[in-house]
């Protein structure tokens, strides 16, 4: 776990969608993905509500790169904004 919540709960997005694609089709990994990035945003919104605007823009930019180039971001290190991607 890290000092951010809001980090730990994109973190398990990340994982459940990794757990999801285990078992998932091919066919629906696109619309899968779609429901990881939409949970990221809503993360996103609840660290901007509750006064988390750097983890808000870190975890917001990484769903936006997600959904546009379709690439996974990786999990969010502890306390750091350096977000990479598979």
């Amino acid at each position: 776990m890290s000092n951010n919540p809001f980090y730990d709960a994109a973190n398990a997005v990340i994982a459940q969608f990794d757990k999801r694609m285990q078992y998932m089709k091919p066919e629906r990994a696109v619309g899968e993905s779609a429901s990881a990035v939409i949970n990221l945003g809503r993360i996103a919104d609840v660290a901007r509500y509750a006064g988390s605007p750097a983890a808000s823009i870190v975890i917001e930019n990484a769903a936006k790169y997600w959904q546009s180039y379709g690439k996974k971001p990786a999990p969010f290190p502890t306390g750091d904004s350096d977000v990479q991607f598979y």
